[in-house]
């Protein structure tokens, strides 16, 4: 999702397309924009490397010039959609939906509370000291143009070679330790009120990934198994569509049930404590049962609860692993793992139109 310890750097990417007397050939230039070092450009060449590989582009060439810029190199020219897998971040997050909301996104029950306003969202929540964890850049109508970046040359720069620099566009940060995730609404984002008809929400979650002990997020792409992960095609009710499986590394695996483990001992406390802690019933425990959050990029991409009857030691992955189900088509499911199969780019891309 998010944040480098080098910090964030933003790639333009530019296409050129030659000719010559035997075929075409297709540059693609990715320029850095704020970049500390070779290395992390190295790197992001191996990863686009890899996924040049998965997306079947053949006799493709990735050459690094300075710390500054990648050069592509294709017998032919590529879509759309294969660019913007190649530039796609891909960094995976695992909350804890209800105890790592931040507090102007949970209501006194500890219920998920959905903003279709990030200007009025990141304006409530105010200032304070420290760096800010993220920039973001948006327009009088609280749409988002730009972010999350890490400085603001970065972030002004990047919404410049998008074209969207309204005048009365603002510059809005979130507080340290927190970050903002996004949900569309056709997923069906937890804590819609009556009367809400955006098409897109907002939240707040607490961000402490780099800490020793109980982070948040407590889980990332980084514990994934990158060999386990494939789409597939949904052949019952809760796959919808199709959905994509995944492993975790051993580390992942505690990780993994640890944070489903305490959603179990949360959802048994909240129904014993309303008298309801034996009964069987599956409306039941919808009632009181916790829920992870899977974000990618910045987005919610679902919210599946721990029936804590059924695993009250929460979810042991080590056999079956897990999934982002109900995706919309097969295809889809197929462009996510590709993307989650290649690992995190350390930076975002940004295409010059």
């Amino acid at each position: 999702m998010r944040a480098g310890t080098l910090g964030v750097i933003c790639l333009i990417a530019v296409t050129v397309t030659v000719g010559c007397s035997a075929s075409k050939h297709e540059h693609v230039v990715l320029q850095a924009v704020g970049a500390t070092s070779g290395d992390q450009l190295d790197r992001a060449a191996g990863i686009v490397r890899a996924r040049l590989d998965l997306l079947g582009v053949k006799n493709a060439s990735i050459e690094t010039r300075g710390a500054e810029r990648l050069v592509i190199k294709t017998r032919s020219r590529l879509s759309s959609a294969q660019k913007l897998l190649l530039t796609k971040t891909g960094s995976l997050a695992f909350y804890d939906l209800e105890a790592d909301l931040a507090g102007l996104s949970v209501d006194a029950k500890g219920h998920p509370v959905a903003s279709d306003d990030p200007f009025d969202l990141l304006r409530s929540a105010g200032s304070a000291a420290g760096h800010p964890s993220e920039l973001f850049l948006v327009d009088r109508v609280g749409r988002v143009l730009a972010g999350p970046e890490k400085s603001r040359p970065a972030l002004l720069t990047m919404a410049r070679l998008r074209g969207e620099v309204p005048k009365v566009a603002k510059v809005l940060s979130v507080p340290p330790h927190l970050t903002l995730v996004s949900c569309d609404a056709d997923i069906g984002c937890p804590g819609v009120r009556m009367g809400q008809r955006a098409k897109t929400f907002y939240y707040l979650f607490r961000f402490y990934p780099g800490r020793a002990s109980n982070p948040i997020p407590e889980a990332t792409g980084a514990d994934l198994q990158l060999n386990t992960i494939r789409a597939m095609r949904g052949t019952q009710p809760a796959e919808g569509q199709a959905f994509v499986q995944f492993g975790f590394k051993s580390s992942g695996n505690r990780k993994f049930q640890h944070l489903t483990k305490e959603l179990a001992i949360r959802g048994q406390t909240l129904a014993n404590a309303a008298g309801e802690g034996a009964s069987n019933d599956l409306n039941v425990t919808v009632q009181f049962a916790q829920h992870f959050a899977l974000v990618l990029d910045g987005r919610l991409e679902s919210t599946p609860f721990i029936d804590y009857r059924a695993n009250p030691d929460g979810i042991d992955p080590a056999g079956n692993g897990a999934e982002i189900s109900n995706i919309q088509s097969y295809d889809e499911a197929k462009d996510l793992a590709l993307v989650l199969a290649t690992g995190a780019l350390p930076f975002h891309f940004a295409f010059v139109r």
